[in-house]
Order: structure tokens, then sequence, then C-alpha cells
């Protein structure tokens, strides 16, 4: 079993997310696809994501940033509808500090463009 350190970011910095979902025979549309991050405490936080292919993107804005801790990722293609996929991960961790961030994210740098897939390598469920 592997598993993929995840990054640390200052939180108050605009963050650029990008994932791949590379495991599902279902088309993801913006019809049929939810995409929801999650904040330490499992509130959800509002960002506007688009879909493109088995790609999602989005960007959590700095000025959103409300909380520290563990973030994560869940897509859910064809809630409810036979070949309903649900995929999550464990996607960065928010720091109050400059010097305990791994990385700053750079203009036009994804945070994430790792597969969403239920291997154990990226499943939060573990």
């Amino acid at each position: 079993m592997t598993t993929k350190a995840i990054p640390n970011y200052r939180i108050g910095n605009d963050l650029p997310i990008s994932l791949i979902v590379d495991d599902t025979a279902t088309p993801m549309t913006a019809g049929n696809t939810t995409v929801t991050l999650y904040e330490p405490y499992g509130y959800p936080v509002s960002i506007a994501w688009s879909i493109v292919g088995n790609r999602v993107s989005g960007t959590f804005l700095g000025k959103d940033q409300k909380r520290t801790g563990l973030y994560t990722v869940k897509v859910v293609i064809n809630n409810g509808l036979p070949g309903m996929v649900t995929r999550d991960m464990q996607l960065f961790r928010l720091v109050a500090h400059s010097w305990e961030a791994d990385a700053e994210p750079a203009g036009g740098e994804d945070v994430s463009d790792d597969s969403v897939a239920g291997d154990s390598s990226s499943d939060s469920s573990e």
C-alpha cells in the first residue's frame, strides 16, 4: 500500500485545484457530476468547479479560507442512477504560518494533479 504525502499550504493564498478522475467508465459532465470540497470539520466549501473530460478544476480563494487543517474532496458521478461512482481523497492541509507550509502555490500551479481513484493511495476512507 502506498500513501501520498499531503501537502501543507499557508492559509490565505488562492489555491488552484485540478483533479483527474481516471477509473470510471461513466463520462463526467457538469450535469451528472457533483464535486465537493470539505473543510476540517466536515462542512462543505463553496467552489465553482469546471469539468473537462476526466479533469475537475477549481480555485479555493484565500479570502474564503476560514480554518486550518485537513481538506478533503468528494466526486460523485450519476448520483442515485445506474453507474453511480463516488471517489474521495485527502487533498491538502491549510496551516497557520508560512514556515509550516511545504510550498507556496505559484500562479497557475495546481495544488493537486493526482488521480481521484478507488485505490488505497488516494482513498480517504482509510
